[in-house]
C-alpha cells in the first residue's frame, strides 16, 4: 500500500496537458461574486430608480420625524422638570439600598449554613 502511494505521488502530468489546462483556465470567464449593490447599480436606469427611491424614503422619514418631534418635545420638557427628577433619584436610591440589604441577608444565611456544615464535619 505504501509503495502504491509513493508511486502515485510521483506521477507528473505531461507538458501538453499542463499547457492545455493552463490555457483553458486563463481563457475561461472568471466569475466574480455578485453583490446586491453591484446588481442594483449595474444599469443606468436602475441607478436612477434606486436613487429616487432612496430620496423618497429619506423625505418620508424626515417629515414623519418632524411631525413627531413637535409632540415629543413637549413631553420631553415636562419629564425634565427638576422636581420630577429629584423624586425619581430619591426613589432609585431607596430601591438600590433595599436590594443591597437583601443581598447581605442572603449572604449571611449562606455563610451560616456553610459554617454549620464545617463545624459538623470537624466534630465527626
Amino acid at each position: 500500500m505504501e509503495q502504491l502511494l509513493t508511486k502515485l505521488k510521483s506521477i507528473q502530468p505531461t507538458q501538453n496537458f499542463q499547457e492545455r489546462s493552463k490555457a483553458i483556465i486563463l481563457l475561461s470567464r472568471q466569475n466574480q461574486p455578485q453583490t446586491v449593490w453591484n446588481s442594483l447599480l449595474a444599469m443606468p436606469h436602475q441607478r436612477i430608480t434606486f436613487g429616487l427611491t432612496a430620496l423618497a424614503v429619506f423625505l418620508i422619514l424626515g417629515s414623519l420625524s418632524a411631525l413627531n418631534n413637535s409632540s415629543v418635545s413637549q413631553s420631553l420638557v415636562s419629564s425634565l422638570d427638576q422636581e420630577n427628577l429629584t423624586a425619581e433619584v430619591k426613589s432609585l436610591d431607596i430601591q438600590i439600598q433595599l436590594a443591597q440589604i437583601q443581598y447581605y441577608q442572603d449572604s449571611i444565611k449562606k455563610i451560616e449554613v456553610a459554617l454549620k456544615e464545617i463545624s459538623e464535619e470537624s466534630e465527626l
